[in-house]
């Protein structure tokens, strides 16, 4: 390894896994022979001068790939931190192919989430229709299957403890989200909105279900048709260069917690998720019990693909 005592000290505080200081020691000596012709550690390159290494010595699969390129920004994340000489953000800003569509579809976390949906809907305190269609994808970030979703009842809301409890389970009610719950879960009225016409205040359809419009029960397909409009006039109109849909919503929610606990030195694990998948494609028949075992891997390392790609494009050490 080139700086051979400052790689093993950093993986010495990376890791206490044999296997992951194995992998490690493996990248840090396949990127030697560049590091020599530089005459420079590779935390003192900028992104020019290590993407074309990056694509060549991490080969085909996207897995190894992504592993590869979270290693390496740790390890310069961890260079700058201690002050090397010479340190850039140069591994910082090396993108793997393929991440735009992560950065136009996901988000990172409520902040995100909330500045995001402030840019395809109206204000929360204008009183819209709107405030429905955010608390449908705020219940998606926090992991509610949207069948579930329009199930939800206002009393099922509470405010005090920051969760929605639903058929057994409690999700969380994140603080950006409050001002859309609080207009949902308590006006009588609407107000309806027309570009060609004076705004209409009109009576919310009788019931207890959160998101009830003034149009009768409140569908998953409705929903979907009217969030899709409303995204598709925001980005014709230049307000956000966001695609958003629940599954993807749900999935950024999912991959936030998960970061979070990994931040606070949890295992990452998707073995719930996987295991609901499991469920849901015997359901639907599409393969039988002898395969639960092998389904059930195949899941669980798609998740943790998508979740490394998910880290690598928001640039999440």
């Amino acid at each position: 390894m080139y700086n051979e005592e400052l790689k093993k000290r950093f993986i010495r505080e990376y890791t206490r896994s044999d296997t992951v200081a194995k992998r490690a020691r493996q990248t840090f000596n396949s990127l030697e022979s560049y590091e020599e012709s530089w005459g420079a550690d590779l935390c003192t390159r900028n992104a020019e001068e290590l993407a074309p290494v990056i694509e060549t010595v991490t080969g085909y699969r996207s897995y190894s790939r992504l592993a590869v390129i979270g290693l390496l920004r740790r390890y310069v994340g961890w260079c700058i931190a201690n002050r090397v000489p010479g340190a850039c953000q140069g591994m910082l800003e090396v993108m793997p192919s393929g991440l735009e569509n992560v950065r136009t579809r996901m988000v990172t976390g409520p902040v995100h989430l909330q500045k995001t949906l402030n840019q395809i809907f109206e204000p929360e305190e204008d009183g819209t229709v709107d405030n429905l269609y955010r608390c449908f994808y705020w219940m998606g970030f926090a992991g509610m299957d949207e069948d579930e979703a329009v199930k939800v009842q206002s009393a099922e809301v509470d405010f005090q403890n920051q969760r929605i409890l639903h058929e057994g389970e409690s999700y969380p009610l994140y603080r950006e989200a409050i001002p859309a719950f609080q207009m949902a879960a308590c006006l009588p009225t609407i107000v309806y909105r027309h570009p060609n016409y004076k705004d209409v205040v009109k009576d919310r359809t009788p019931g207890d279900l959160l998101l009830r419009g003034f149009k009768g029960d409140v569908r998953v397909l409705g929903l979907r048709r009217a969030l899709s409009l409303k995204n598709a006039v925001a980005v014709e109109e230049g307000r956000t260069d966001m695609h958003m849909s629940y599954q993807r919503v749900e999935m950024s929610g999912l991959f936030y917690r998960t970061y979070e606990n990994e931040r606070a030195g949890l295992p990452v694990d998707f073995s719930e998720q996987a295991d609901r998948q499991v469920a849901k494609g015997k359901a639907e028949g599409l393969y039988s019990t002898t395969r639960d075992r092998t389904v059930k891997m195949k899941f669980e390392r798609q998740y943790m693909e998508d979740y490394r790609r998910w880290k690598l494009a928001f640039m999440m050490l």
